[in-house]
């Protein structure tokens, strides 16, 4: 499940999950554009 954090003044979107048992958390930014969207994800806190 993922929870909302940001949306910013440029209608990029930024979201997280619940951490794993690991102690990791997924974050994911999305932006949408013309054909599509732009995207990036990361896992905190070893930023891969």
């Amino acid at each position: 499940m993922v929870y909302p954090y940001a949306t910013l003044s440029d209608t990029t979107e930024v979201v997280h999950s619940e951490m794993s048992e690991d102690g990791r958390v997924k974050v994911y930014i999305e932006k949408a554009v013309y054909d599509g969207f732009y995207n990036a994800t990361c896992y905190l806190p070893d930023y891969t």
